[in-house]
């Protein structure tokens, strides 16, 4: 992006365009690792102020670093690989509660009567999270989608009309804000339909595969947030069974209840869907860790399993800490036996060694199938074609995707093409043409190098 090529028109993904725009700056900040970490850092600085400043709306600042440490101990484990974008997207969702929480919890609770001003700048703040983390992967805003949900509910059980067409105004506003610097980039390079159409269409195909959904495995990733929906359901107004049998006040709110179960809902359905990576789940904890202070605010001194609705909530925690404390051990270990760097200098050199066949003036002609991108950056080439990674995941969601390739390939073949060892068994089809039109001139560990017969 930074040499001028433009997402979706010059390479193909489906990841959002904010989520490119954070690459692009991470990279403008510094080239490699250091300019992303940076934000990866500031990102999770901002994570922790959030945290802090919700936990100490209901509870002691004591008590709220416990929650955070809670937090961060399952983090590790989620940041898998690092620079995922729900990493990124995780202030956002957190930021939208706690400015909803103070808003609509100060209307409805410590004045004898709603406050008449509208909550324009929460709505506007909404607003521009919700387009952001959209434009990023749909999915990662969830717990925001549910929050706006809640608080529209609010405001009409409420009867406060007039509060609630300002409040959608300026949602609108503020989603527009945020939607306005997309139009103008993908506008101005005409691919405003294209970045649409992988962004959600191809998105929605990828995340249609329903084949892991409700598996055992899930549920267990899960437990954060159904640990949300069970804690709201038993100590809300809903619950009747355990008030009977319960004679502690241990209620929550009716408006809090209200704002966080379809944010607490709408997540658990919608990280249901995709392949089910562990970072996906960092888009659970806004609601898991707002759930978490509530729960810790009602049952003071927090006394193991109390009574029964308690008891249920403890099982669902201790299932979420001993899955994720599993994967967190695994995440440090692997950190500290990570591999030396014997195997990244082998793949370094021998990538170096397949790049240094290819001419300096044929260095706009390379194409690959089944290779890392990691070869084109340590080459310093560009692909010529927008079809590159995730090629034979990309093909089983649209076929029409090879037919393209086969076309290129066909019709405008690229003088050099580069393949993993195993392309024969991942994309036969272009194995065979590959193998049909050019001549192998080198192998590595890394891959093959091939030239345009």
């Amino acid at each position: 992006m930074l040499n001028g090529y433009i997402p979706y028109r010059d390479f193909y993904d489906l990841k959002g365009p904010y989520f490119f725009f954070i690459q692009a700056l991470g990279q403008l900040i510094g080239k490699g690792h250091v300019g992303i970490f940076i934000l990866q850092v500031i990102s999770l600085f901002i994570t922790l102020i959030l945290l802090y400043k919700t936990g100490r709306l209901y509870i002691s600042g004591r008590k709220t670093i416990g929650v955070i440490i809670f937090f961060l101990l399952a983090h590790i484990s989620m940041l898998w690989g690092g620079n995922c974008l729900e990493e990124f997207t995780l202030p956002l969702n957190l930021l939208v509660i706690y400015s909803h929480l103070i808003i609509f919890h100060d209307q409805y609770n410590t004045r004898t009567e709603p406050v008449r001003d509208t909550p324009d700048i929460t709505a506007l703040i909404a607003g521009i999270c919700f387009t952001v983390t959209t434009f990023s992967k749909i999915t990662a805003g969830a717990p925001i989608i549910g929050i706006i949900i809640g608080a529209v509910i609010l405001l009409l059980m409420h009867r406060q009309f007039k509060e609630l067409g300002f409040y959608i105004l300026y949602f609108i506003f503020g989603a527009m804000l945020a939607l306005f610097p997309l139009l103008i980039y993908y506008g101005h390079y005409g691919a405003v339909l294209r970045m649409l159409y992988c962004t959600f269409v191809f998105g929605f195909k990828r995340s249609s595969d329903l084949s892991n959904a409700f598996s055992p495995e899930l549920e267990v990733k899960l437990a954060g947030v159904l640990f949300s929906i069970v804690f709201l359901l038993v100590h809300g107004p809903l619950n009747t069974l355990f008030k009977k049998a319960d004679d502690t006040n241990t209620d929550i709110d009716k408006d809090i209840f209200i704002l966080l179960l379809p944010a607490s809902v709408i997540t658990y359905i919608v990280l249901h869907l995709g392949d089910g990576f562990i970072y996906y789940f960092i888009t659970g904890m806004p609601c898991l860790l707002t759930a978490l202070i509530l729960f810790v605010k009602i049952y003071d001194p927090l006394i193991l399993f109390k009574n029964v609705r308690q008891s249920i909530c403890w099982m669902l925690l201790f299932v979420f800490a001993f899955h994720y404390a599993k994967e967190s051990v695994n995440t440090v270990e692997t950190f500290i036996h990570r591999p030396d760097n014997e195997f990244q200098e082998n793949y370094y050199n021998n990538s170096v060694n397949m790049g240094s066949l290819i001419p300096e003036f044929d260095r706009n002609s390379v194409f690959s199938f089944d290779i890392d991108m990691q070869w084109y950056e340590i080459n310093d080439i560009i692909p010529c074609n927008r079809y590159v990674v995730n090629l034979q995941y990309f093909i089983a969601l649209e076929p029409s995707i090879e037919d393209e390739l086969i076309r290129f390939l066909y019709e405008t073949p690229p003088k050099w093409i580069i393949t993993s060892n195993t392309l024969q068994d991942y994309l036969p089809t272009m194995d065979a043409i590959v193998k049909e039109k050019y001549d192998c001139l080198y192998q590595t560990d890394v891959g093959l190098v091939y030239l345009l017969r």
